[in-house]
């Protein structure tokens, strides 16, 4: 009997000490999957890291009114090359990124659209520069899901040349086929996301950003004027653990640009790569 209840405590004692190792063996290995992700840091430690970036933005263009009508529909090509630095403690993370570059864009505009009851056709150089700074929260981890929230801010300046190429017409606030156009915005942006770790090389990301945009648009011939609107961006990425420290990162984004009155709304598509070196401690 004596020796059935030194058994029966011995039993106890080992599954008591089981119990927890088993349930903080699990938090080890939820930990672990999330904290794969180049830009998490583990808990209670820090983490800096930085990465080269390059953009390539190709697809459709649409531009509307504030009302959403259609006004011209054409093709945009332009590369962007930057980078981003981002900083980490437990599940809080800040990060920028800035990037510039130019391409082309060809446009049809919508009969009566510019005035003539004739589709007109147009060919521009186009510069976009764009940043962001931004505050993530993961507030949520299991094996192979964190869910995030995001709030922040972001710039787009984006300048372009456009020439009419239809033989016989010009531009009447210049007089010329040519006239330029700037287009300032900036917009405070909140967002939420995911992380979907799969083992401790590869994982996604995936999040929707919220843009509250006011735009400030400089026209040839035209005194400045302004607007504002509601766009944001959907991003995808792939990241890439190569070896410790060193990471790779594929994805792709959809933007949604609304200037309101001071140039209506446009969208596109952009894909990117980046390579990059964490340091945790």
């Amino acid at each position: 009997m004596k020796r059935l209840a030194l058994s029966s405590a011995a039993l106890a004692v080992s599954l008591g000490i089981a119990f927890p190792t088993t349930a903080s063996a699990q938090r080890v290995i939820e930990e672990t999957l999330v904290v794969t992700d180049p830009t998490v840091a583990t808990a209670g430690n820090w983490l800096v890291g930085g990465a080269l970036e390059y953009w390539y933005i190709s697809g459709d263009y649409i531009i509307t009114d504030a009302s959403n009508n259609v006004l011209a529909e054409g093709d945009i090509k332009y590369k962007q090359p930057g980078f981003n630095l981002y900083a980490g403690y437990g599940d809080f993370t800040v990060l920028f990124t800035s990037r510039s570059g130019d391409g082309t864009l060809d446009l049809a505009y919508a009969p009566g659209a510019l005035g003539p009851a004739t589709t007109l056709v147009s060919s521009a150089r186009v510069e976009q520069e764009d940043r962001e700074i931004s505050l993530r929260w993961i507030f949520s981890k299991s094996e192979h899901f964190a869910p995030y929230l995001l709030a922040g801010y972001s710039w787009t300046d984006y300048e372009e040349a456009e020439t009419l190429t239809t033989p016989g017409f010009i531009w009447t606030a210049t007089g010329t086929p040519t006239r330029t156009k700037t287009i300032e915005y900036t917009a405070p942006l909140v967002g939420i996301g995911a992380i979907l770790p799969f083992n401790e090389k590869f994982g996604v990301r995936v999040d929707g950003r919220l843009k509250f945009y006011s735009a400030k648009r400089t026209r040839s011939g035209f005194a400045s004027d302004e607007g504002d609107g509601i766009g944001g961006d959907m991003t995808g990425t792939a990241y890439f653990n190569i070896v410790e420290g060193l990471n790779l990162q594929l994805g792709g984004r959809f933007t949604h640009l609304d200037a309101g009155d001071a140039g209506g709304t446009v969208s596109r598509w952009g894909w990117f790569g980046m390579l990059g070196y964490t340091h945790r401690f």
